[in-house]
């Protein structure tokens, strides 16, 4: 398993739109830039056949800090939350493709080594 960075990103979508990796750039930092302000409003945002982001509250609680084992107090508040689509939960177990041909280097699941 490899990481795959913004970088990379940019330049499949680059190859795949047959366009320049500054256009790329800019189509997935508009993407970026509209999900987060979506998400800070408190809207879900769903990617058919991806998956749903979208905030959650998350209650009050205690930890505690293992290095001193003292008791930590975090208030309650909000965070991102995704849900992966159920089309994309069974292309993962390996029934389908993940992906087209257009992308170097993409290959189905099962190819993958």
């Amino acid at each position: 398993m490899k990481t795959i960075y913004e970088g990379d990103l940019v330049f499949e979508v680059a190859y795949s739109l047959d366009c320049s990796k500054a256009f790329a750039r800019t189509i997935l930092g508009v993407i970026k830039a509209n999900l987060g302000q979506h998400l800070f409003q408190g809207d879900e945002v769903v990617l058919t056949g991806f998956g749903k982001f979208h905030v959650k509250r998350v209650g009050a609680k205690t930890i505690r800090i293992p290095r001193t084992g003292k008791p930590l107090k975090i208030s309650a508040g909000r965070c991102p939350a995704w849900q992966p689509s159920e089309v994309l939960k069974r292309r993962l177990r390996g029934i389908g493709s993940l992906c087209g041909t257009a992308a170097p280097g993409c290959q189905p699941a099962s190819d993958r080594r």
